[in-house]
């Protein structure tokens, strides 16, 4: 054998972005990370099988004129949940289609500009082929099957062949005449955006052992825990935070996860609880210019049990939800999570008109709902200390009169000084305020 092995390098224009695509939507892991004062320019991500190495181009991030660049052609194990998973983190996936010659696809463009297609064999039905190669004496599965000739692998290959294929030209254009190819171009490569229908999540409370850790003593991982690991996109050699017996908090790094079960190793022990130490439920009204992903992100470090975002007279209406990303939400906060060390997920409900919301649990059992509102008379301060908060933070320009009409007497007003905050700075400062007058930023 000539050639052992082959690392395709992938020039980035923003490495650091485009690793959520790499590791948070394939499942990647990062390694041998190459910094040059304190910037990441190089890196290779990788699982068992594949490696890519990540390099930072050169030049202006700006995408040239005519310029395709790299098309990857992918083999995933569950393409359906694949889509989803992408479709989540934000990025613009098409639908799944049956292509004539014998796949089953879908296509994604990256933050490189990259064009990614995700292809199975279809089986005679036209669902997905993602189990066992068919062929008499094939036991593999179709992606590992190393039996030739394979008919699958052949139409993995007369796949990749029709994506890669050049583009006819548009002085001269002649239809493709191989015999079991389609006529006119099955792939287009800028798709519109779809969306999932579904940007809410539910929450979970912080993973927990019945025995006590000992630091640098590995633990079972009982299968119980196996799906809230991976709820939380915790993969083999990552960390992640554990509560044992004792009621401490530790850090452990995962070491083997299966459906069965898995093993980690304890390698700190947290110094302070990352739990909050209220509950407190954040209900902003959905801002405009993709910023509830940063309001997802802020209020997940920040403590919140849970997100409500609200349609309001002057909020992003209903049908702008999908402009919004409003699908990449829930994975923003679990984005968050594993950069702040909690240990609990908040819940992401689902966009809630404010009229619905007032009749809720999360506002009904609430001790106090505290509304951040410059043209209101403060309220006083609770005499004990809530439990139980809701901080209500409105569209840029304020709730409208008719809803300070009917929140009036179900909110307690709060003005945040005399200068006028953007929407999103009002809900950091909210929250901050929360915190350190009845929460963890008190002791």
């Amino acid at each position: 054998m000539l050639v052992n092995s082959c690392i395709p390098v992938i020039p980035s224009a923003d490495l650091e972005k485009s690793l959520r695509f790499w590791v948070e939507g394939l499942g990647l892991s990062v390694d041998r990370e190459m910094r040059q004062e304190g910037r990441l320019v190089g890196c290779m991500v990788h699982n068992e099988r594949l490696h890519f190495w990540l390099n930072q181009r050169a030049g202006s991030p700006i995408k040239p004129d005519n310029f395709e660049g790299i098309r990857l052609y992918w083999t995933p194990g569950d393409i359906q949940a694949l889509r989803e998973r992408l479709l989540q983190l934000g990025y613009s996936a098409s639908e799944i289609v049956d292509r004539d010659y014998g796949q089953t696809e879908f296509f994604v463009t990256d933050d490189d500009g990259y064009s990614h297609c995700f292809g199975v064999a279809s089986n005679k039905s036209g669902q997905p082929a993602t189990m066992l190669c068919t062929r008499q004496g094939h036991t593999n599965r179709y992606s590992e099957c190393d039996v030739s000739p394979c008919n699958l692998t052949y139409c993995a290959e007369r796949s990749h062949e029709a994506m890669f294929r050049p583009k006819p030209n548009k002085k001269n254009r002649r239809k493709d005449r191989r015999p079991g190819h389609p006529a006119k171009e099955s792939h287009p490569q800028v798709r519109p955006p779809v969306s999932t229908g579904r940007y809410d999540a539910p929450g979970d409370e912080p993973i927990a052992i019945e025995s006590r850790l000992t630091l640098q003593e590995p633990f079972r991982i009982d299968r119980a825990l196996v799906p809230r690991l991976v709820r939380r996109d915790i993969n083999p050699k990552e960390a992640f935070t554990i509560r044992d017996a004792s009621g401490g908090y530790f850090r452990a790094s995962l070491k083997e996860l299966s459906s069965d079960g898995g093993l980690a190793l304890p390698y700190e022990r947290m110094e302070r609880s990352p739990e909050p130490t209220v509950d407190i439920t954040l209900a902003c009204s959905v801002l405009a210019r993709q910023r509830m992903i940063f309001i997802m992100q802020k209020a997940t470090e920040l403590g919140v049990m849970r997100i409500v975002p609200l349609l309001t007279d002057h909020s992003v209406p209903p049908e702008g939800l999908e402009h919004e990303r409003a699908n990449a939400w829930p994975a923003q906060v679990v984005r968050a999570v594993k950069q702040c060390r909690r240990g609990s997920l908040p819940q992401v409900l689902p966009p809630t008109p404010l009229d619905s919301f007032l009749i809720s649990p999360e506002f009904t059992t609430a001790d106090i709902c505290v509304m951040l509102d410059d043209q209101s008379v403060p309220a006083p301060a609770p005499a004990r200390p809530p439990k139980r908060i809701v901080l209500l933070v409105g569209p840029e320009g304020g709730f409208s009169d008719a809803e300070r009409s009917r929140l009036a007497g179900k909110a307690s007003p709060w003005i945040l000084g005399g200068r006028i905050l953007r929407a999103e700075t009002a809900v950091i400062v909210g929250l901050t305020a929360v915190q350190m007058i009845w929460g963890d930023f008190t002791r």
